[in-house]
């Protein structure tokens, strides 16, 4: 945009032009997670949002990385590493259908957005979900409320390993465990 003073009678000028670039401001993607645990009995499948940090004029592709212990395609339905986002959106989910599996551990997968243009990723560009058999509440004596498969999930995070005898199944029949089988889930991660 070029800004010219005219000349004027009223008036005296020094510099009366000036030049302006308008820049246009890069697409921010992020994502966010609706439902971070897909259970393989029950079908349920995770969910994890990408979002547009403002309304996208026309498609345009974005780049997905994987990680975890997750493997595309045997743990889940497969899931392509390019998403496309299309014109009028601000958000896009992505569905991770768990597949049926004999191995009952817990399986992490890792999503990042990977840069490319006309985008540039935002500060919450990657997410987290899980793949477990179920997702049951457990309480404790403090009736602190946790998930059998949050407390799975922890355990194999700081361990490193998976806990393939751990099932989701190891509580009462009223669906609540107790302290005691927390210990003994704890036992069993230093065997």
């Amino acid at each position: 945009i070029e800004l010219v003073i005219q000349p004027s009678e009223n008036y005296q000028t020094y510099q009366n032009r000036e030049t302006m670039l308008i820049k246009e401001i890069p697409i921010e993607m992020t994502l966010s997670t609706a439902n971070r645990i897909a259970e393989r009995n029950w079908n349920i499948p995770a969910i994890v949002n990408i979002n547009s940090s403002s309304m996208i004029q026309s498609d345009i592709s974005v780049a997905l990385k994987f990680s975890g212990t997750a493997i595309n395609g045997r743990d889940m339905e497969w899931l392509s590493d390019t998403i496309i986002f299309g014109a009028g959106l601000s958000s896009l989910p992505i569905t991770i259908h768990p597949k049926q599996s004999s191995d009952t551990a817990i399986k992490k997968l890792g999503i990042k957005i990977i840069p490319m243009s006309p985008y540039i990723c935002g500060a919450q560009s990657t997410a987290e979900v899980y793949i477990a058999n179920e997702k049951q509440d457990v309480k404790d004596d403090n009736n602190d409320c946790q998930t059998v498969a949050d407390i799975i999930i922890l355990l194999q995070v700081l361990t490193g390993k998976d806990l393939p005898g751990v099932t989701f199944n190891e509580v009462n029949n009223n669906g609540h465990g107790d302290l005691s089988e927390l210990i003994d889930l704890f036992e069993r991660v230093g065997e």
